[in-house]
């Protein structure tokens, strides 16, 4: 009974090994139809896991010519028994999975694929020119028009400071005077004191209409928007969610319909050029930022700069192993990014939109973070940093 036990857990273990690669990975129609026979033959006879294991790993590499991606995740060891660390991969493929399997199927991304698919089929433009057109249609229409607005909201929240410092001193004498007058202990008179504080701050941001959170709001359409574009390219290449025939010509057409020496968009960017410049374009989109701060940065400044560093070269590694379309788009949208961001720092620009000058606003600005690059390099010849 304990045999039969365990060939029965081990077939269960073995079909839920079948079934999760044939939702994760993206095989012709052929191959389907050979790996859910062979899923078939499991759940109705008793097959070792040695002869499992030797199918398994014949069918892997009978399609080893298949492109390889990250996006793309075999699983390599069917049919062996798991212990508790196959296990809990096997368990974080399967979240991995239904997380990306959940994604690329829903509305907004099945929405924003056919809009690409749209704009290729009508425009007549090779696939490298609409995914760039579409990055700069999405970030020059929705993306810098909220960067502009959020530049405002910043402005003038700024310019509340130095009439909030007044309003704090006055609160303050008030608080002693009625303190000492009432005898009020230390903590009561603090807690008076913050919540009057967070009265007067909210009537003046209700006055100058400038809560700070509408300046997220570049963020709640900038994330997002780059989600579902990833996505529904990704989509493209793996022939989700419909694996029918437009799936197949947009897949052909992508091998096709690339740009110089990515000429195969399907495939990874064996050169590692666009990888470079996708990590290059995120790291000077973070130290421009650095450079155009007028004052000495507070330690959580110091930490998300370190923090964004970080995230800046990880884009190296995952833009390598991606399908080259997709590490494309990566790089038009940074690039663009980067270009937005030198734009904004324009005082006409600034002036042009109605964003206030503030006590930070720079005359020059392009002349200041020059400067301070040089000063940077100078301190990086000398060993100082």
């Amino acid at each position: 009974m304990k045999m039969i036990g365990r060939l029965n857990t081990l077939k269960f273990s073995q079909c839920s090994l079948y079934e999760s690669t044939l939702k994760c990975c993206s095989f012709s129609s052929s191959q389907k139809r050979e790996y859910s026979s062979r899923l078939f033959h499991i759940k109705n006879k008793n097959v070792s896991g040695k002869v499992l294991r030797l199918q398994s790993e014949n069918f892997m590499i009978s399609n080893s010519n298949r492109p390889r991606s990250l996006l793309e995740v075999p699983i390599l060891f069917v049919g062996l028994p798991l212990t508790n660390q196959k296990a809990s991969v096997h368990s974080w493929l399967q979240a991995y999975s239904s997380l990306f399997m959940a994604l690329s199927e829903s509305t907004p991304v099945i929405t924003t694929q056919q809009f690409l698919t749209h704009i290729h089929d009508t425009s007549g433009l090779p696939w490298w020119a609409t995914i760039a057109s579409t990055t700069f249609f999405f970030r020059g229409a929705i993306t810098a028009p909220l960067a502009l607005y959020q530049h405002y909201i910043s402005a003038k929240v700024e310019n509340l400071k130095p009439e909030l410092l007044e309003v704090s001193q006055q609160l303050k004498d008030e608080i002693n005077y009625y303190g000492s007058k009432s005898n009020w202990s230390k903590k009561k008179a603090t807690r008076i004191y913050s919540f009057k504080m967070r009265q007067e701050w909210r009537k003046l941001i209700e006055r100058e209409n400038c809560h700070p959170a509408k300046g997220a709001l570049v963020i709640l359409f900038q994330v997002p928007g780059w989600l579902f574009l990833s996505m529904s390219i990704r989509n493209l290449v793996t022939m989700r969610p419909f694996n029918d025939n437009a799936a197949v010509i947009a897949y052909n057409q992508l091998e096709n319909e690339g740009l110089l020496w990515i000429s195969n968009l399907t495939l990874p960017d064996s050169t590692l050029i666009v990888p470079t410049l996708i990590t290059l374009c995120s790291l000077s989109i973070v130290e421009l930022h650095v450079l155009n701060q007028t004052k000495e940065p507070s330690r959580f400044q110091k930490y998300t700069t370190i923090f964004f560093r970080c995230v800046a070269l990880v884009t190296f590694p995952l833009s390598a192993l991606v399908p080259s379309c997709l590490s494309f788009y990566w790089l038009c949208s940074t690039s663009v990014g980067l270009c937005q961001n030198l734009v904004l720092m324009s005082p006409r620009l600034k002036s042009f939109a109605g964003i206030p000058k503030t006590n930070s606003s720079l005359s020059n600005p392009y002349r200041h973070a020059f400067d301070r690059l040089q000063q940077r390099l100078q301190r990086l010849r000398i060993g100082k940093v």
